[in-house]
């Protein structure tokens, strides 16, 4: 018991800890820079972002630029005749870029041609990161007045498996900006969100699109002063949806392992950050079970997920097995059910012919020291075994990233059990 209570102190102190705290930058790398700007695009044309014919400097980028060309008159601006898609079409040229030489990182999108092309050149190429977001290109329309609508590509590497929609409402959220709706998950590996933001007083309205390919993500964002929001909205929109990745990277986030419960009763994939514990097999054979940790530095967890299987016989049935496993977690980790979020029917391997899945908000004991979490229960029975299969997370309102990493970790597993 000392052993688990020791256990479950890390489990309190690491679930205490947001996750609010990784800081990610908009500009990533460091190292000498210059910026270089090319004026004017051509349709269709291919632009090399290994060279360069005017320098300035990048902090330009995302501070109030000198003009750069005059323009007479707003109704001249194709960015402005944009209303639609037929429009859209008419006033933009398709462009195609290899940044840095990296075929990765290569893209195609849409843009009027009066636009200026900005970007670091490096002559080692770029180097991403994994906790900050590195700067590939900044597109910048012509000034108005002494503002200049942008679109700036980025990319950096991925450390967890993590759904897109989830990835990019941390993004945002930690980084300053406010969501202006829901993001939008087409699928695990794209997502698009509108934002708002207030840089050097003046309102922005922005639209962010974050596509996963391989470990990485590559990310668009198209920012508006918000007085002309009204005038680029389907410019900024469908400009950020254009962007398509040439030769996108292929693969997982991270590497998956395979493992099973009960010899070949049950095989699993789960992500390799994920950490294998308290593995136990009963000498006569009727029980085993082992953990997965969401494990930090320090041996902190930041989830944990629990898999038993239980050999049928006269002496054992699903209920009994039920409450043994209520009994331990109350004593184990002083737990007790607070709220029935849902208990429906779920799926699973052909050969179980009983599968049910039930999620639970649990407190714990005050002396504890633990905040609430969500409990998800996953029971299956066929002829032969007994599965249980729980996890218990942080909630969504409290750690956000850890949350959504183990809730990808959790349908990974749930699917490889098919």
């Amino acid at each position: 018991m000392t052993q688990e209570n020791g256990k479950i102190k890390f489990i309190g102190k690491a679930f205490c800890v947001m996750a609010l705290g990784l800081c990610l930058a908009l500009g990533g790398f460091s190292g000498s820079a210059a910026a270089w700007s090319l004026k004017g695009m051509k349709q269709s044309r291919d632009r090399d972002a290994m060279h360069h014919d005017a320098a300035s400097s990048i902090t330009d980028l995302f501070t109030k630029d000198k003009p750069v060309s005059a323009v007479e008159s707003l109704g001249d601006l194709p960015d402005f005749k944009i209303k639609d898609e037929a429009s859209f079409q008419k006033y933009t040229v398709e462009i195609h870029e290899v940044p840095y030489n990296e075929t990765t990182l290569s893209y195609r999108l849409r843009l009027p041609e009066t636009w200026d092309k900005r970007t670091q050149h490096m002559e080692q190429g770029v180097q991403l990161h994994k906790r900050l977001m590195s700067h590939i290109t900044t597109f910048m329309a012509p000034p108005i007045a002494d503002v200049r609508p942008s679109m700036t590509i980025q990319a950096k590497n991925l450390e967890h498996e993590i759904d897109a929609a989830h990835w990019l409402r941390h993004y945002l959220l930690v980084n300053g900006f406010t969501l202006s709706g829901e993001v939008e998950g087409k699928d695990l590996r794209n997502a698009n969100a509108h934002f708002v933001y207030v840089r050097d007083e003046a309102a922005y309205a922005g639209y962010a699109r974050a596509i996963f390919h391989g470990n990485m993500v590559t990310l668009a964002r198209f920012d508006v002063p918000q007085r002309f929001v009204k005038w680029y909205s389907v410019l900024q929109k469908q400009a950020v949806d254009t962007l398509a990745l040439v030769f996108p990277k292929s693969g997982t986030i991270e590497e998956w392992r395979r493992d099973n419960l009960g010899g070949e009763l049950l095989e699993m994939q789960y992500p390799a950050s994920w950490v294998r514990n308290r593995t136990r097999y009963n000498e006569d054979g009727i029980k085993t079970s082992f953990e997965l940790h969401n494990q930090a530095e320090e041996n902190k967890v930041f989830g944990l997920m629990h898999f038993t299987a239980i050999k049928r016989s006269k002496d054992t049935d699903l209920p009994t097995e039920i409450e043994i496993l209520k009994k331990s977690l109350e004593e184990v980790y002083g737990l007790y059910v607070k709220e029935i979020k849902s208990s429906q029917p779920s799926y699973g391997p052909l050969e179980f012919d009983y599968i049910r899945e039930e999620i639970y908000i649990v407190g714990f004991e005050a002396e504890r020291g633990i905040q609430d979490q969500e409990l998800r229960l996953l029971v299956m029975a066929d002829s032969k075994w007994y599965v249980i299969f729980y996890m218990m997370t942080p909630l969504e309102a409290n750690d956000f990233y850890n949350w959504a990493r183990n809730m990808r970790a959790y349908a990974i597993i749930k699917d490889s059990f098919l």
